[in-house]
């Protein structure tokens, strides 16, 4: 087997001192103090010739930095999670960084086998996605201790006063919705979601509807708002679940005017399961979704939804992080990186609707 050419190799073969060959070859950028352009290619030429590959394990022992970012996902079956990650891998690579992924798969045990798993392989920073504000707050503590930066995606930080923040401005999302429907002349509003287990809900799942319910207090003094929900163990079938205890609660009543979902996939699976029971979207009944999945637009029914820019936010995630990478650590923690949704009005909610009274 060949083994990796040695830096006296390296120098002999370029013909340069080994350390030139040590300043180039444990350098990131393409300059190096007290090594010209010209000698750096050519040890870098000679380095590919003999076929170098940088021991990052070894190098870490000697700079104390591994050059790799863990970003650990609640789970990456999330639609739009990719969007995210693809963008933030490429900004990482783009600076000599490995961003590596790993999820919780919605598990507190998980979630804290992971971090512990991280920590013990060292790692230069930490991007996660809490599955609640207030758990495993004590694993993340060894991170902050040691000085890693954590960036936390969302929009609650609870005791984790240490990490930075980067997300979404929820506030700002509900009103945009809660605008929309006010000048459509909607006052009477149903929230579908799907729950996790109790102490898994997250502050996201509920900040979401919170912001939405404040937003049409705020516009309307007097609407109404009512909120129905399905657990995870019918993930599976969530629409026909959650349509079907919307219909039977306003049997012989009048419909709410808007639906809006805690995310498109259960948006679609509602407009499927309101059109088998004969509901028309949006003639009986307007459908509002949140994340803008690339089927939302290319479905039969266009569906209104809230735009989420994730490739924003993975940009906004490098740079909260890149100063520390840097070792140039702010004197005060940066802000929150709260990006603003925007709202896509489609088909499945018009600018102004004619609304009938559907009777369940």
């Amino acid at each position: 087997m060949q083994k990796n050419p040695t830096t006296t190799m390296i120098a002999k073969e370029a013909n340069v001192s080994r350390a030139s060959v040590y300043a180039v070859l444990n350098s990131p950028t393409n300059t190096n103090i007290g090594v010209s352009e010209r000698k750096r290619r050519h040890i870098m030429e000679a380095a590919k010739k003999l076929g170098y590959i940088r021991n990052a394990a070894a190098s870490s022992l000697k700079t104390g930095k591994y050059k790799s970012i863990a970003v650990v996902a609640q789970s990456i079956a999330h639609a739009q999670f990719y969007r995210f990650f693809n963008t933030f891998d490429r900004l990482a690579g783009d600076n000599s960084y490995f961003a590596f992924l790993s999820s919780s798969e919605y598990s507190f045990e998980q979630e804290r086998n992971k971090l512990n798993a991280i920590l013990e392989h060292g790692v230069d920073a930490l991007v996660i996605g809490l599955l609640h504000h207030e758990h495993n707050y004590e694993t993340l503590k060894k991170y902050y201790r040691r000085g890693i930066p954590v960036v936390i995606l969302g929009n609650v930080l609870g005791r984790n006063r240490e990490a930075l923040l980067a997300g979404f401005d929820e506030a700002a999302g509900g009103r945009k919705i809660a605008e929309h429907f006010y000048a459509s002349g909607i006052s009477r509003i149903a929230y579908f979601k799907i729950l996790c287990d109790q102490d898994m809900n997250g502050a996201g799942l509920e900040a979401r509807e919170n912001h939405l319910r404040t937003a049409c207090m705020q516009m309307y003094g007097e609407h109404e708002f009512e909120s129905f929900s399905c657990g995870r163990e019918d993930i599976d079938n969530a629409g026909e679940v959650i349509v079907e205890k919307f219909m039977d609660f306003y049997k012989g009543k009048p419909l709410p005017q808007a639906v809006v979902c805690h995310n498109d996939t259960l948006a679609l699976e509602c407009i499927q399961a309101f059109n088998n029971r004969g509901v028309k979207i949006p003639d009986d009944i307007a459908i509002v979704g949140y994340d803008n999945l690339n089927a939302t637009n290319k479905s039969m029914l266009p569906l209104t939804t809230l735009d989420l820019p994730f490739e924003q936010l993975a940009e906004s995630c490098w740079n909260l992080l890149y100063p520390y990478l840097c070792g140039d650590v702010p004197q005060e923690k940066p802000e929150p990186a709260l990006l603003p949704p925007k709202l896509l009005v489609r088909y499945s909610s018009p600018e102004r609707l004619e609304l009938k009274i559907h009777t369940a």
